[in-house]
Order: structure tokens, then sequence, then C-alpha cells
């Protein structure tokens, strides 16, 4: 005999005569699989999904303004030319955009920053200006977020350097490079942060009186103009 549990209750045994019962309970245990109908919907679900994904693609792929990007991997320090670069068709963010450049003239002759990925997009903070140096003398000191323009500096901006004492403000360096920026582990954006910031000096001669200013005054960073605002105001 066999005892059945769930099906005709706790207790219950089978005959060996109850053959036909037998054979419902082996039916019942067997897993159900799904109809050939079932998997061929699922297989034209799948299809018009990956379809309709495709679609998406063509349409977006294509779409955009040209910007210009690396057409090779450049060094820190390399002078583009029209050679190093290409122009792609992207849709990019209104504040990408604006640091981009739609034609390959306006990166020739400048240098880079930092290194550069094959395919990358160029923005203005990669590039110095034209026949500007991008190997300076280097110099690195930490300042109050509040002093550095509330750390809205970024790599490549050109900066002039004030120290401040109990007797007047003096311009200590003009148009230094900034090189890099390092809030610390924690990124912290409290006002009196402190902001370890190295700048690229052109002139070896402006790191004596920078790095005085640094160790006794009160060091201040203001934006430095374009050198095409500095053009208009001569």
């Amino acid at each position: 005999m066999v005892r059945t549990e769930g099906v005709l209750g706790r207790g219950r045994f089978l005959d060996d005569d109850d053959a036909g019962l037998r054979a419902r309970l082996r039916t019942t245990s067997r897993a159900v699989l799904p109809s050939s109908r079932a998997l061929v919907g699922a297989l034209l679900l799948a299809i018009s999904g990956v379809a309709t994904f495709a679609a998406w693609q063509g349409a977006t792929g294509d779409a955009g303004e040209p910007y210009v990007v690396a057409g090779r991997a450049l060094r820190p320090g390399e002078t583009v030319t029209a050679s190093d670069v290409r122009l792609v068709a992207l849709d990019l963010p209104a504040a990408v955009a604006g640091q981009a450049f739609p034609d390959v003239d306006a990166v020739v002759g400048r240098s880079t920053f930092g290194p550069v990925g094959e395919g990358e997009l160029l923005q203005t903070a990669q590039l110095g200006e034209v026949g500007e140096s991008t190997s300076p003398v280097e110099v690195a000191f930490s300042l109050p977020r509040d002093r550095l323009l509330d750390g809205r500096l970024r790599p490549g901006d050109r900066v002039d350097v004030f120290a401040s004492d109990d007797e007047a403000t003096t311009q200590i360096v003009s148009r230094a490079q900034v090189v890099a920026l390092d809030e610390g582990a924690g990124g912290s954006f409290t006002t009196d942060a402190e902001i370890v910031v190295t700048l690229g000096l052109a002139d070896a001669a402006d790191r004596s009186p920078l790095i005085h200013a640094v160790r006794r005054a009160e060091v201040t960073f203001t934006r430095s103009p374009s050198a095409s605002a500095r053009e208009e105001g001569d």
C-alpha cells in the first residue's frame, strides 16, 4: 500500500486495487510546461523589444551638432594639429556644448594640459591658448575654499594671485595656470575647507614671492580675464 500526504488527507492508505487514483496522483506530480503557442508569443515579444531598441539607437545615434574630438591619444604638452582631431556629431547638454569646440581651427595650435584619450571630446579646460606654454614650473599649497572662488575653479583655468596683509593687497602672480585641485578624501564643501591647489607658473622667478605670500599673508585667487578680453581692454 501507498500512504498519501496532502491529496487524500494524512493517514489515508491506497490499496493495490486503486490503480485509477494512483495514476491521477502521478499525473498531478508532473511539472507543467508552457505550450508551443506561449513560447512563440514570448519570442515575438523579445524580437519586438530588440527592434524597438535598435530603432531608438538609430534615431539618436546621428543626432546633434559636430564637435571636435581627439583622433588619437594626445600627451600632456602636445600642440594640437588638424590631423590630430576630427569632427563628430554629438547631442550635448548646453553646459557641455559651451565648453566644446565646433570647429577644428579653434583647437589647432593649442597645447594640452593633460593626457587626452582617442575619441575624447576636447574642451576649453583641457587646452591652453595658442602660443601659451603648458609645461610651466609648478607650486602646490592649500588655501581655504572661499579664497579659491568658492571652489569653482577647474584645471586649466587662469588666475591672478593676490596677497593681503595689514598694510595692503598686492598682486603677486598674473595668469597662473590651475594644474590640479584636491579637496581631500572627504570631499568637504564647507566654506572654510582647505583645498590643495597646484599652480603652473610661466616664470620661475614668481616662485619665491608666491611661496612667501602663502606663508606670511592671506592669499586670494581671482579669475584672470581671457586673452581676447585683455586685447579689447588695450
